[in-house]
């Protein structure tokens, strides 16, 4: 279908501007973003998306973390994140997003129950148009490529693991806090 075509060479598209825009960091001017009211405002526009899979969203958000960064390019992350969880979780699986701080880190997880990623392929899906083989999920392979770019602007570290043995991934982002409340 054509409007299907046009709607998938438009998020192309807004996906390649977001890496240009990432890739220019010097030409931005570093915040103070609150890194927790990013995530409830991600969480509470996907709801939606969610329900309508019967995907279960549980959250575990402490206190507010101040992180210094870019909000506009944070929020990305975030949404990029929950889109991709939701994509890869079936219908009425579950969804868990928690922030927690340790010293002057703090740890974004989302952790889904989907199919998971293998253990040689977790890398890999951070590159540019990358795919797991076998997917029959539509996408363009920019979304995780888009975290890694902005994670890296930021000074975070991603680490991809196993909800369990067979199923479920979790995506790991590592933060310095430069404040919490």
């Amino acid at each position: 279908d054509i409007s299907d075509k046009c709607e998938h060479f438009r998020v192309l598209v807004n996906q390649l501007l977001i890496i240009a825009e990432a890739e220019s960091v010097p030409a931005l001017i570093a915040e103070k973003v609150c890194l927790t009211d990013i995530v409830v405002k991600s969480l509470g526009m996907f709801r939606d998306v969610a329900e309508h899979k019967e995907i279960e969203l549980e959250a575990h958000i402490g206190r507010s973390v101040m992180v210094e960064g870019y909000s506009r390019l944070v929020q990305q992350l975030v949404n990029n994140l929950l889109d991709n969880a939701i994509k890869y979780t079936p219908e009425g699986g579950g969804l868990t997003t928690s922030l927690t701080v340790f010293k002057d880190k703090l740890v974004m997880i989302f952790a889904d129950n989907g199919p998971g990623i293998p253990p040689e392929e977790r890398q890999r899906v951070l590159e540019r148009f990358y795919r797991v083989l076998g997917s029959d999920i539509e996408g363009s392979g920019l979304g995780l490529a888009i975290v890694k770019e902005i994670a890296n602007m930021h000074d975070a570290r991603i680490e991809i693991d196993s909800r369990n043995e067979k199923l479920g991934t979790r995506f790991h982002v590592y933060f310095h806090t430069i404040d919490t409340k």
